[in-house]
């Protein structure tokens, strides 16, 4: 029924199917994730704890076993496939996360040559119509040819990149929905099946990004109002206030759902509801060979679980990071440990991860030198390497392998 709607970009794009998907959003998300909840045995959602009443236990019949456990697993994989998709997941470079520092830090270009008589015009125009917001995180700082300027924004990169589908605008613009999806995709990793929880680790990590990628281009107007004229630019003022407001939830409301399937042994993944089942039977393998360890030429490699997990958790960690560096970028102080308390949902993000067994604060403070490090050797994936070892050495697996080490 609703697939169809994410998978076409005229449907994308379509206002009329975006006010509709938000109307039946959250009754799609509460049916779904009580009856989830029921077919895995999992602990009441926090809908069903604030009032709302799930549907009736399922009736269960042991020669439809069989066909009941396939469904199952058939409808959470449909659903964690599905939530994904409306925040975006579909689209090319979903989870790419965009920088406003790379012009509000741009050094100026060096002279070209002599311009044509046409583009130099007089200095006193081009200072009027010049952008007065020296801070704009989103413009250059530099005086350019009015025409160049109009030029690149009329660019159908710049287009593209600062213009999200109807639908997915609707579905992160209120903090309630947003959060409603948030929770959503985080309830599906208490589900053993690795396709599911690989597909809401990637709506995770689509859900930091759109998020982030909406308050720097003035998209977000819940906490804000920015205006909606399409070539407004925010201040980093503007900037900053929203994000700080939009992003606080990222610790909590994803950084520790995330550490605790990290971190959680793989005893603790199955409810007393599943076992000795035949949906058991059909993830339990399929789950121990996600989760466990790999070797190669006798070293420990990561998981295919933490490797899945070390996307969104950096996506979060780098959309914080950036807030961090342009609130010392707008105060002129360095962007280093000393000034952490510019961003308490940094200084918790990096609580949460000090929390996990076998992480110290050194190790935690060592990965924070590395992300805010911007020189040319300290590249994502270097930085992407430094955190997969941080989850890798807290998982069980990483003390399992010590017993099965093969030398």
């Amino acid at each position: 029924i609703f697939l169809p709607l994410v998978k076409s970009q005229n449907h994308l794009n379509d206002p009329a199917v975006a006010s509709v998907s938000k109307v039946y959003m959250p009754s799609l998300l509460s049916a779904s994730s009580s009856l989830l909840r029921e077919l895995w045995g999992l602990k009441p959602s926090k809908l069903e704890a604030n009032g709302v009443t799930g549907p009736d236990p399922l009736p269960r019949f042991e020669k439809l076993e069989p066909a009941h456990a396939s469904s199952v697993v058939s409808f959470t994989r449909t659903c964690s496939h599905l939530i994904s998709a409306f925040i975006g997941t579909e689209l090319p470079q979903a989870g790419q996360l965009e920088d406003p520092e790379k012009n509000f830090l741009s050094k100026k270009r060096p002279a070209q040559t002599a311009a044509p008589s046409s583009v130099v015009s007089n200095p006193r125009k081009r200072r009027k119509n010049r952008n007065k917001n020296s801070f704009s995180a989103l413009e250059s700082k530099e005086d350019e040819p009015i025409a160049e300027a109009e030029t690149g924004a009329s660019s159908g990169s710049s287009a593209s990149v600062s213009r999200r589908p109807a639908l997915v605008l609707a579905m992160m613009r209120e903090k309630t929905l947003r959060e409603a999806l948030l929770n959503f995709l985080a309830d599906l990793l208490l589900i053993p099946d690795p396709e599911t929880v690989t597909r809401a680790l990637v709506g995770l990590t689509s859900w930091s990004a759109q998020l982030w990628n909406m308050v720097i281009h003035g998209e977000d107007l819940s906490s804000l109002s920015l205006g909606t004229a399409e070539n407004h630019r925010p201040e980093v003022g503007e900037i900053l206030h929203t994000a700080g407001d939009v992003l606080r939830v990222i610790p909590k409301g994803l950084l520790q759902p995330l550490c605790r399937l990290a971190t959680r042994p793989v005893s603790e993944q199955f409810t007393e509801c599943l076992k000795e089942s035949l949906l058991e039977g059909m993830v339990r393998h399929p789950w121990n060979s996600f989760s466990a360890c790999s070797w190669l030429e006798a070293k420990r490699c990561p998981s295919s679980l933490i490797c899945e997990l070390t996307c969104p958790i950096f996506t979060a960690l780098t959309a914080l990071v950036r807030l961090f560096k342009l609130q010392c970028r707008k105060l002129e102080v360095s962007a280093e440990a000393a000034q952490l308390y510019l961003t308490p949902a940094l200084v918790e993000a990096l609580r949460v991860l000090a929390e996990m067994p076998n992480t110290s604060q050194d190790d935690v403070d060592t990965l924070l030198v590395t992300l805010l490090d911007d020189k040319k050797g300290s590249t994502k994936d270097f930085q992407r390497g430094a955190l997969r070892a941080l989850l890798f050495e807290a998982s069980p697996a990483f003390s399992d392998s010590h017993e099965q080490d093969p030398m």
